[in-house]
């Protein structure tokens, strides 16, 4: 064979086998020698109690350090996951439990438990042994259980653990590694009162010196549990609580013997069926509330290929909720985390995650560690938090039963949540939304050059004005437009800056102000500011005004931009500080899309002292309601605090996070928000199956986005802004005419009202309003049926 003329006719494929070879090379090499240890993923963090004998022992620490692990100079790993070999969940031999799940007659015992309290829906049991609860559904006499009577496949912790109605895993000296206190370990001594409601009980640890009041109330519907932190005392030096579960397995089941699901947070949320995984599962949910603490907890990036980041990082916890319901029985509850949810992880746990059993609760965290570096260049050492976070743990479980027990039962306990929380009117009262659209525009950008950066221009104002005319003319009457970027030296040059300065490469004051005068009275225009970064290669400054974690250590953010690879942020007060100062520099500003500060809480270091989370959201709720008062002002992706704040909320997730173990996502927020403000999604023009996506738009009634450039995204290539592959006006005019108009006509065809009902079954979806249209949306590619309405694949039908 002639080998030129071989490599002439196959260049292509050679080509292409160069290229793999040399990928593969550089994977290998990349993972095999890189200096990098491997990050470790939050839900190993997060593992329950391990036994006494993986206690690791430390070495002794000199005086002065009393809060230090180790000392070797070396980083102390994370502390190991509970490795207790599992048995398989699904033998035929293996004992089922036998507890009855409808006691059809009121009793005064139920499985041991004597009845405390009650009122016209629920009866509650106590069992003062380990103050385990019976919740009795009065009506149709289902019961739901918070301990395990007979626990199988459990070592001994374990064991105690699913039979304590609170658990406390503490630390002791200097050890990283938790102990667990529960109602057997420890020999607590209980004092129990019972009271009007329920009962109240001081649960002391005589060998650890420290203990708690646990209070337990019902009221109507609600069942709730709560240690007040002013109850909680440590006498002694050598033990500390660390985190706290309280009635951790109330509602639980074993492998597939109860029908229903698990709700969980993520996205818009998710559903976990209570069915038999074979034990195929070996990782629970585990995430915290309103996002990561980056003040304490260590940042990770799962893959990187060619200094880009090539996964999707998981949903955050937009709101402290969770659910479960036994469809069997027709009993279930929507919890929210009433008090402590600035310190509270959501964890689920299908069944073969280290046991059979299914279970949904709030771990509050009163205490943890974190790496504290002990040179510039290299070592580690391991600290404990040295002050407890002051909290308040308090969990609410809004029952529902019988023609209540389903997804949308839950949404309505929610929204009534969200009203007796003040966040919204009555949901009685709701107003439906008027559909609009989203268009955000690039203004300009920082790229690299030889020898400084240089502005790129992507969307003057002259050009914007263009772009709104050329839509308005078509029909596009309701908008809501976002300029990022309108700042000197775009978004990534002006983070952190104490007053407005308008780019002059886009037209200047005069251009900007010419722009929002023309259409202020018909479409708002949103001027885009991000409240919480900071550009510390732009700036002179030291960094007194940045963020330090509780390490000492300044936080960055990586964003691995192509010209800045990370930003800083800024101190709650600073942050607060320059956000007012800027607002009060540029009267022109009359209504802020507000990122930042919207959807980030974080613990921080000042002066030796440690602030939590808490304080931190208290200085950001003052800011976003100061604006609130005097200016239009809609929230990227905020946190159920600052939801009252909001003209309308943008980014809101249409989707989860698809963990292995979730088997249906549901628009759990958006149902539950429908009618109290208007929403808008994601961009569109990034989803990567439209037809889904407007589809979900339809099912969900969320408004649609899109983010758009005057000029062509190539222009993008060398910034920060990199990921913005297809952005043109001109390429996505007609869809976006047309996604308009399909659903403005959707709308119109529902008429005045807001959603009432939601069911969802083998990928078709049905919506009904309280006017009494409904919505049938089908997901699937092929064409079916439904209550004799015929539906083509991937379409949808507004029938009224």
């Amino acid at each position: 064979m002639d080998f030129r003329n071989f490599i002439k006719n196959n260049l292509r494929l050679v080509i292409f086998i160069v290229f793999v070879v040399g990928l593969t090379l550089y994977l290998f090499i990349d993972t095999r020698f890189s200096s990098t240890p491997p990050p470790i993923l939050p839900a190993e963090t997060t593992e329950l109690p391990v036994t006494e004998e993986e206690l690791a022992e430390t070495e002794e620490v000199p005086e002065g350090t009393d809060d230090l692990a180790v000392l070797d100079g070396e980083e102390v790993p994370t502390p190991p996951v509970e490795t207790e070999p599992v048995e398989d969940f699904t033998s035929e031999n293996e004992q089922k439990e036998n507890r009855p799940s409808v006691v059809e007659d009121d009793a005064d015992d139920i499985d041991g438990h004597q009845k405390v309290a009650e009122n016209d829906l629920l009866a509650l049991y106590l069992k003062e042994e380990n103050l385990s609860i019976i919740v009795r559904d009065k009506k149709s006499g289902a019961v739901m259980y918070s301990t395990v009577e007979k626990p199988v496949q459990s070592n001994e912790k374990w064991q105690n653990f699913v039979q304590s109605a609170v658990v406390i895993e503490y630390l002791i000296n200097t050890n990283i590694v938790y102990s667990q206190a529960d109602m057997y370990t420890g020999e607590p001594t209980k004092d129990i009162r019972i009271t009007d409601t329920g009962f109240e009980a001081d649960v002391d640890y005589p060998d650890f010196e420290f203990g708690y009041t646990l209070i337990v109330s019902l009221d109507e519907n609600k069942l709730s549990v709560e240690i007040p932190n002013e109850s909680i005392y440590e006498n002694s030096d050598t033990y500390k609580m660390g985190n706290v579960f309280i009635y951790p397995y109330l509602g639980y089941s074993k492998l597939d013997e109860e029908n229903g699901f698990m709700l969980i947070p993520d996205g818009s949320g998710a559903l976990i069926h209570l069915e038999d995984n074979q034990g195929q599962f070996k990782q629970p949910y585990s995430e915290m509330i309103y996002g990561q603490n980056v003040g304490i907890d260590e940042s990770y990036v799962l893959s990187r290929l060619f200094n880009m980041v090539t996964t999707n990082t998981p949903h955050q916890i937009l709101a402290p909720y969770f659910g479960l319901l036994h469809e069997d029985k027709a009993f279930g509850f929507l919890a929210t985390v009433e008090k402590g949810d600035y310190h509270s992880w959501i964890e689920a746990y299908p069944n073969g995650a280290i046991l059979p059993y299914n279970w949904i609760t709030s771990k509050f965290v009163l205490r943890q560690f974190y790496n504290q570096s002990t040179s510039r260049t290299s070592g580690t050492i391991t600290i404990r938090q040295r002050k407890q976070n002051d909290i308040d743990m308090k969990l609410n479980y809004y029952f529902v039963s019988e023609d209540d027990a389903n997804l949308m039962g839950l949404v309505k306990q929610f929204r009534n949540y969200l009203t007796d929380s003040k966040t919204f009117v009555d949901s009685e009262t709701q107003k439906p939304d008027n559909f609009r659209i989203r268009l955000d525009l690039i203004g300009t950008e920082l790229e690299t050059g030889l020898i400084n950066n240089s502005a790129v221009s992507m969307t003057t104002f002259e050009q914007a004005d263009e772009i709104i005319d050329a839509f308005s003319s078509a029909g596009l009457d309701q908008m809501t437009v976002v300029y990022q970027g309108w700042e000197t030296n775009g978004y990534s040059g002006a983070l952190g800056n104490s007053s407005y300065s308008v780019d002059s490469g886009l037209g200047g004051n005069e251009g900007l102000e010419s722009l929002l005068n023309k259409y202020q009275d018909h479409i708002p225009i949103y001027l885009a500011d991000d409240g919480l970064r900071f550009n510390p290669h732009l700036s002179l400054e030291v960094g007194s005004n940045v963020m330090k974690k509780f390490n000492r250590r300044v936080y960055n953010e990586a964003v691995f931009g192509k010209v800045f690879e990370s930003f800083n942020f800024l101190e709650p007060e600073e942050a607060v500080n320059r956000l007012s100062s800027r607002m009060d520099s540029y009267d022109q500003v009359n209504n802020i899309a507000l990122t930042g500060i919207s959807n980030h809480l974080f613990s921080y270091l000042k002066d030796s002292v440690e602030y939590d989370r808490v304080h931190t959201s208290t200085v950001f709720e003052d800011m976003i309601a100061k604006i609130s008062e005097n200016k239009g002002l809609i929230l990227d992706e905020p946190f159920m605090p600052y939801w009252q704040y909001a003209d309308a909320m943008y980014n809101i997730p249409l989707n989860s996070s698809s963990y292995i173990f979730e088997d249906e996502q549901v628009p759990f927020i958006s149902l539950a928000l429908n009618g109290q403000l208007p929403l808008y999604a994601t961009y569109s023009n990034f989803e990567p199956n439209s037809r889904d996506f407007f589809l979900r738009l339809v099912e969900t009634a969320v408004n649609p986005s899109y983010l758009l450039t005057y000029e062509n995204s190539s222009e993008l290539h060398q910034t920060n802004m990199s990921w913005v592959y297809s952005s043109q006006y001109e390429l996505y005019y007609d869809e976006i005419v047309e996604t308009y108009k399909e659903l403005e006509a959707v709308k119109e065809a529902i008429g005045e009202g807001f959603i009432l009902d939601y069911q969802s079954t083998e990928g078709v979806s049905i919506v009904t309003y309280d006017n009494g249209s409904k919505v049938y949306v089908n997901f699937n590619d092929f064409d079916t049926e439904i209550d004799g309405v015929q539906l083509a694949g991937q379409s949808y039908e507004v029938v009224n």
